[in-house]
C-alpha cells in the first residue's frame, strides 16, 4: 500500500528526470531543426500543447480561480513561457504559506480540537463582585496596625524544619549605613542551605493532570478541613501553590485566597476566615523534601509572610524556568496554552476576591492557576535537565524565596531585590511632579497633600489611591482651591474621603500657598526650619561687630582663655557654624591626636615648627610673577602731551626695598585686561581747558579744490607678524567634494 511520503518521493524522481532531459534538449538548436525539418516542428508543437494542458490541469486542481495558461500566436516559446513562470511563482508562494502554518502549529503544540476553555458564561453573577462590601479586616482577631512604630517583625510562632533556632532567627539587626534596623527573613538560612530533592536533576515521564471537567476544588474554611488538608499534603512530593490578593481597600493589602493542588486534588483555602490559623502550613511549606511549584512568586512570597506568617523552602518558580528556556512569553497563560492546551480568561485578574461566597467563574479561574501547574512542571523539568539549566533556575528560585517585607518607614536608602516596600522611593511625589509637569515651586503643596492622603489611608486602612487618586491630587495642585466649594468642584467624580474632608483640604492648600508666597524654598513642609545665615538680613548690629572684634582679637593674641568668657562661645566648638549652619562642615577632624600618651615639647621645638611653617607658606610667594598686561597696537592714541605739571608720571619712582614681613597678608588685586582695551566713553581723558579750538577760517576750502588733484595712493601696510588683527598668510581653501550620488565626469580641455 502506497503512502503519501512514497508517492511524493516517486513524483520528485520523475520531475528530476524531466528537468535533466529538458536541460539537455535546450542546449540543442531547436529552432534550426524546426526550420529544416517540418516533422520536428510538428512534434514540438504537439509536445508544447500537451505540457501546457498538464500545467493547466495542475493549476486548476490547486486553485479553481486560477487563469488558464495559453500561448499567443506570433510569440516565441521563451516569450510565452513567462505565463508558466508566473503561475509557478503563485503556486510556490501558496506552498510556502501552508508550510509556515504547519510549522507554527507544530511549534506551539496547540491543537484547536483538544484546547479546553475556561467556563466564563455571561450568565454568571458578576455584578455581585462590584458591590461594596463590609471590610473583612474589621473582623480580624489581630487588628491591622499601620502606624509603623518599629520595623516589620515576622509573625512566626514556631519554626518547623529549622536549621537555625527561632530565637536566633528573630534578632533585631542593628542599623547600618543606608539600612535601618530590621528583622531578617527567619528562614533565610534554611532557604539558602537546604538541598532540593535529587529527582529534580533527573528526567522523568510527565504525569498527566486529572480531567478538568470531571473534578472540582475542595473549599477549606475551617480548622478541621485545614488539618485534614495538611495531613494529605504531607504525603506528596510536589504541590502547586498560588494566591489571590486585594490591594484597593487596604493600605498594605489583603491575601484573600490560596490555591493548592496535588496530583489528584485541588484545594481552595479561605485565607480571610483562617488568617490566624494558617501557620500550621509551615509543616509543608518549609519541608525541603516537598517541592513547592509557583509561577512568578516574587509577590506571593511577600504576601505569605506579611499576612499569614508562612515561608517557602524548596521553591521552584516556573517563571524563571521559562526565561532560562528562552520562551517568547513568560506568563502563566502562555504556559497553560502551550503545555496544558487550556485557554484561560484574563477578565478575573482584577476581581474583588474579598466577596463571599465566590461565584463559580471565580472559583474556576482560581482553580485553573494550579490544576495544570504540576504537569507543566514535569515538562519544564525535563527540558531544563536536557539543556543543563536546572541549577540556574534553582538559584533564582532561592533568591525569590529569601525576599522579606519591610515597612516604608524602615525602607533601605538603596533598594535591593531582597527587600520589598510598597513605596520604592523616599520621595514618591517627585515622580508624580515629573509625569504631570508640576512646577517645582509647588512642591510644598504636593508634599502636604501627599502627607494628608497617607495619614488618612493609614488611619482608615485604605489604599492611598482609593482615598485620593493621583489625578485628583494633580487637579487640586493645578486649581489651588482655598474653600470647600472649590475642592468639590475640581472634578466631576469626587472620592468620598475628599468630599468629607473638603474643608481640611482647602485649609491645607491655603496654608501651602501662603508658605510659597512667603518665598520659602521648595521641599519644606508647613513646619519650616529656621532659615540659614545666608537667608538672613545683611544688617549687622553694633553689638555683633564688637563681639566678633573681641573674638578675633583673642584669636590673634593666641589667648583661648578669653574666648571662653564670651557669650555663646560653646557654639564655636560644636557642629554649628554662623555661615555654614548645621551642615557638619566643622565636624570633620582635620588633625588626629594620640591621647594614650603624653609628649613634652620644649620651646626650641616650637620655634623650629614655626620656622618650618613660615618657610612652607613663603615658598609659594617666591614663585609669584607680576607682569604688566600687554597693550594692543590699535589702543595707542597719538595726541599732544599736556603740560608736565598736570600730567601724572607713567612710571612710579623706585621705592627703597623694604624687608618683607612674612606675617603680613598679601592681597592680589585682579585686573580686567579686556575692559582696559576700550576707553571709557563717560569719562573725559583731559580737562576741558586743555582742548585747542579749531580756526575754520585758516582751513582750505574743500569745495574749491582742484578737480585734477589726485589723492595720494594708499600705501600697502607692511606685514607685522606681531599685530593682533593680522592672521598671516591664508592657506588654500578646501576643495568641495561632489555631492553623494551625483555622477561627475572630467573632460580634457582642447
Amino acid at each position: 500500500m502506497s503512502t503519501p511520503k512514497r508517492e511524493v518521493g516517486g513524483l520528485l524522481t520523475q520531475v528530476t528526470s524531466l528537468v535533466k532531459t529538458t536541460t539537455a534538449l535546450a542546449n540543442q538548436d531547436i529552432e534550426f531543426h524546426c526550420a529544416v525539418q517540418p516533422a520536428v516542428q510538428d512534434a514540438v508543437e504537439t509536445t508544447k500543447e500537451r505540457i501546457v494542458g498538464l500545467l493547466n490541469d495542475l493549476f486548476l486542481n490547486i486553485d479553481e480561480q486560477s487563469d488558464a495558461v495559453a500561448f499567443d500566436e506570433g510569440l516565441s516559446i521563451n516569450d510565452s513561457w513567462r505565463q508558466v513562470g508566473d503561475a509557478l511563482d503563485t503556486v510556490l508562494e501558496k506552498s510556502d504559506k501552508y508550510i509556515d502554518e504547519i510549522k507554527r502549529a507544530r511549534n506551539s503544540l496547540i491543537s484547536e480540537q483538544n484546547l479546553q476553555y475556561l467556563d466564563d458564561s455571561v450568565n454568571s453573577k458578576l455584578n455581585s463582585t462590584r458591590k461594596r462590601i463590609a471590610k473583612p479586616q474589621l473582623g480580624f482577631a489581630t487588628p491591622v496596625d499601620n502606624t509603623e512604630t518599629g520595623p516589620f517583625k515576622p509573625r512566626l510562632r514556631a519554626k518547623p524544619h529549622a536549621l537555625k533556632s527561632l530565637q536566633d532567627s528573630l534578632v533585631l539587626i542593628p542599623a547600618e549605613e543606608g539600612i535601618p534596623e530590621h528583622y531578617g527573613n527567619p528562614y533565610e538560612y534554611e532557604i539558602m542551605n537546604q538541598e532540593y530533592r535529587s529527582s529534580l536533576l533527573e528526567k522523568s515521564e510527565p504525569i498527566q493532570s486529572t480531567d478538568w471537567s470531571s473534578t472540582s476544588g475542595l473549599w477549606v474554611d475551617s480548622v478541621t478541613t485545614l488539618n485534614s488538608m495538611i495531613e494529605s499534603l504531607k504525603a506528596h512530593t510536589e504541590i502547586a501553590v498560588d494566591l489571590e490578593h486585594h490591594s484597593l481597600r487596604s493600605y498594605y493589602g489583603i491575601t484573600c485566597l490560596m490555591q493548592i493542588s496535588t496530583r489528584d486534588q485541588d484545594y481552595l483555602v479561605d485565607t480571610i476566615a483562617l488568617r490566624d490559623n494558617l501557620q500550621e502550613l509551615n509543616e509543608v511549606f518549609c519541608n525541603p523534601s516537598i517541592t513547592k511549584v509557583l509561577h512568578g512568586a516574587f509577590m506571593d512570597i511577600i504576601w505569605l509572610q506579611r499576612d499569614l506568617g508562612l515561608y517557602v523552602v524548596g521553591l521552584f518558580d516556573t517563571y524563571h524556568a521559562s526565561r532560562a528556556l528562552g520562551f517568547p512569553k513568560h506568563g502563566l497563560a502562555y504556559l497553560l496554552e502551550t503545555f496544558a492546551h487550556f485557554k484561560t480568561s484574563k477578565k478575573y485578574q482584577l476581581a474583588d476576591w474579598r466577596v463571599r461566597p465566590l461565584t463559580d467563574p471565580l472559583l474556576a479561574y482560581a482553580r485553573s492557576d494550579t490544576h495544570f501547574l504540576l504537569n507543566i512542571f514535569d515538562q519544564l523539568k525535563n527540558m531544563l535537565v536536557e539543556k543543563g539549566k536546572m541549577s540556574e533556575v534553582l538559584y533564582e528560585s532561592r533568591g525569590v524565596a529569601r525576599r522579606r517585607f519591610e515597612y516604608n518607614k524602615y525602607r533601605p536608602k538603596v533598594m535591593s531585590g531582597n527587600v520589598y516596600c510598597t513605596e520604592e522611593r523616599a520621595t514618591p511625589w517627585k515622580s508624580l511632579m515629573n509625569n504631570y509637569n508640576i512646577a517645582y515651586e509647588l512642591e510644598p503643596l504636593v508634599i502636604n497633600l501627599f502627607e494628608w492622603r497617607d495619614t488618612v489611608a493609614r488611619r482608615e486602612d485604605e489604599s492611598p489611591a482609593f482615598v485620593m487618586p493621583n489625578q485628583t491630587l494633580v487637579t487640586l495642585v493645578s486649581a489651588k482651591p482655598v474653600d470647600a466649594a472649590g475642592v468639590l468642584s475640581v472634578s466631576a467624580v469626587v472620592p468620598d474621603y475628599v468630599r468629607t474632608n473638603a474643608k481640611s483640604l482647602a485649609n491645607i492648600v491655603k496654608n501651602a500657598l501662603k508658605l510659597i508666597s512667603s518665598g520659602a524654598s521648595a521641599g519644606k513642609s508647613l513646619a519650616m526650619e529656621p532659615v540659614s545665615f545666608s537667608e538672613k538680613s545683611n544688617v549687622v548690629s553694633r553689638e555683633t561687630v564688637e563681639y566678633f572684634s573681641t573674638l578675633f582679637a583673642s584669636l590673634k593674641k593666641d589667648d583661648l582663655s578669653e574666648i571662653g568668657k564670651l557669650p555663646g562661645a560653646q557654639n564655636l566648638f560644636e557642629n554649628a557654624s554662623k555661615f555654614f549652619g548645621d551642615s557638619g562642615f566643622w565636624s570633620n577632624d582635620f588633625v588626629s591626636y594620640n591621647t594614650t600618651k603624653k609628649v613634652i615639647v620644649n620651646e626650641q621645638e616650637k620655634e623650629d615648627r614655626k620656622s618650618e611653617m613660615y618657610e612652607a607658606f613663603g615658598a609659594d610667594d617666591e614663585r609669584l610673577v607680576f607682569e604688566k598686561p600687554p597693550v594692543a597696537a590699535e589702543d595707542v592714541h597719538h595726541f599732544e602731551a599736556p603740560p608736565a605739571e598736570q600730567s601724572k608720571p607713567e612710571i612710579a619712582q623706585v621705592q627703597p626695598q623694604v624687608k618683607e614681613n612674612k606675617d603680613d597678608i598679601v592681597v592680589l588685586r585682579s585686573r580686567n585686561v579686556q575692559n582696559q582695551k576700550k576707553p571709557n566713553k563717560h569719562t573725559d581723558t583731559f580737562a576741558t581747558d586743555d582742548v585747542i579750538p579749531v580756526d575754520y577760517e585758516k582751513l582750505e576750502n574743500v569745495m574749491e579744490a582742484s578737480k585734477n588733484s589726485r589723492r595720494a595712493p594708499n600705501k600697502k601696510r607692511s606685514f607685522d607678524p606681531y599685530a593682533v588683527e593680522n592672521e598671516g598668510p591664508k592657506a588654500y581653501s578646501k576643495r568641495h567634494k561632489p555631492s553623494a550620488g551625483k555622477n561627475v565626469s572630467f573632460k580634457q580641455k582642447k
